[in-house]
């Protein structure tokens, strides 16, 4: 009982030490925009390495290991268990994060500072920029259709990914 009261107290002590940059890192770990990654919708822990399948059932179980043996928080505090973020999504999500009224106006307006940033941070050339305006305003209510910068992100990379032309123009979109 005391070493399993130690191993919770350690883990806590981890995660506090780096909560802010831990909750972004988790955020891009359980992304499906991660052709790397070694797991499903259920995200990465323990579930992710005992139920392999990417199917409801297995990620169903997946995420209820995940959630019942409290080792996803453990492993995104330590990159262990499937759970490491790469350093281009962590900087995606923070980007929007920080800029997320911004980039819903400046998206539905198809031009503006913020969407010059992004076309960046997601590593699009120069020329790529018009197709990329385009292809977010057509799409703006899909991408702001659920709140937050993680949300956003999933639906930026879908629209990019979508089209074929900015799939290979944009560098960083995983």
């Amino acid at each position: 009982m005391k070493s399993l009261i130690a191993v919770l107290c350690m883990t806590m002590a981890v995660g506090a030490i780096a909560a802010e940059k831990q909750k972004t890192a988790a955020a891009a770990a359980t992304t499906r925009h991660s052709g790397s990654r070694n797991y499903g919708y259920a995200g990465c822990g323990l579930g992710s390495q005992v139920f392999t399948d990417k199917g409801f059932f297995a990620q169903t179980c997946a995420s209820t290991t995940n959630g019942t043996s409290f080792n996803q928080f453990f492993g995104i505090s330590s990159g262990t268990s499937n759970c490491e973020a790469t350093q281009d999504e962590i900087a995606q999500i923070e980007f929007i994060n920080g800029n997320l009224a911004s980039l819903q106006k400046e998206i539905a307006q198809g031009s503006g500072e913020s969407l010059a940033a992004l076309s960046q941070v997601l590593g699009c050339e120069a020329s790529a920029y018009p197709a990329l305006t385009r292809e977010l305003k057509a799409k703006h209510s899909t991408i702001f259709a659920t709140p937050g910068a993680v949300p956003v992100w999933n639906a930026t990379l879908d629209a990019v990914h979508d089209n074929a032309e900015l799939a290979t123009q944009c560098q960083k979109i995983g």
